[in-house]
């Protein structure tokens, strides 16, 4: 089966009474994340969709660690252990600021199917003319969307031989660095030919040299991988609310076990309570 029939036979599934709207839900750091909720029929089309996607899909450069199966923000964090310089950058509003246009362009390009077909996915997978944070097919369409500009990147930081890595709209860069600016305005300058900016606060733009607490998606890499105790807490939060995805959730046991074996064993159980895991079996 081509992949144009393969997405023809998605949308030919699409629940006539698929519904969804926005919600708001708490962030570990504070304040709130905008999240954009599918009924019951439409998020198990989504999910399936998603399954799919992937198969269409399932090769991506050695960087993107997003929403990828065994891969987690312990993957993301590991390329950066014990750099003499890591810099952490958060795409400004990433999932908001790709639009449904943007995103037909892309499954055009990427996936090599027709504009008309293109456009009614895009359409299907998007909510109020952009990427809907909350979709179970988010991660995917965000990640096809970034893997243009991520290349680029890669390319024009090969020759510093640092290492790049990303988790969605987290992107970290490490190694022997000399001009931190340089490499700031180097993935600025390829996420704006993208539509896309770096969120200049102050706590989302990090250079953290050896002598200072370096820090990825609530990893300390400084001198091996470690979970830092706000991170453990939010992950338990976010099992106790149901909030984390099948793939984030098996990527985290899957690759904790060295580097906590205690907590992945007390959050394996914990999901399995939640009913998030089956147990296992005896």
């Amino acid at each position: 089966m081509t992949t144009t029939e393969q997405i023809e036979k998605l949308l030919a599934t699409y629940p006539t009474d698929a519904k969804a709207w926005s919600s708001r839900e708490p962030k570990p750091s504070g304040g709130f994340r905008k999240i954009t909720k599918p009924n019951k029929s439409l998020g198990k089309w989504l999910q399936h969709t998603n399954n799919e996607l992937f198969a269409i899909r399932p090769n991506w450069p050695s960087f993107m660690h997003g929403g990828l199966k065994k891969h987690s923000y312990v993957t993301h964090a590991r390329p950066h252990v014990n750099k003499p310089c890591v810099i952490t950058i958060d795409v400004r509003k990433c999932f908001d600021s790709i639009t449904t246009q943007q995103v037909a362009g892309c499954f055009e390009s990427e996936l090599g199917i027709s504009s008309k077909l293109a456009a009614e996915l895009a359409e299907r997978l998007c909510f109020k003319g952009a990427v809907a944070q909350g979709f179970a097919t988010s991660n995917f369409v965000c990640n096809l969307y970034l893997r243009k500009p991520l290349l680029a990147i890669a390319r024009t930081l090969k020759p510093q031989d640092l290492a790049l890595t990303n988790y969605v709209d987290d992107i970290a860069v490490s190694g022997s660095i000399g001009d931190t600016g340089a490499v700031i305005n180097v993935i600025a300058l390829q996420l704006s030919k993208s539509g896309l900016a770096i969120n200049k606060s102050r706590d989302k733009v990090k250079v953290m040299h050896s002598g200072q607490r370096q820090i990825v998606c609530g990893l300390l890499v400084n001198r091996k991988l470690t979970i830092t105790r706000a991170k453990k807490l939010e992950l338990f939060s976010l099992v106790a609310r149901g909030a984390i995805t099948e793939a984030s959730l098996d990527g985290w046991l899957s690759n904790l076990h060295n580097v906590d074996p205690k907590f992945q064993r007390k959050l394996s159980a914990f999901a399995t309570k939640k009913g998030l895991l089956k147990p296992a079996s005896s």
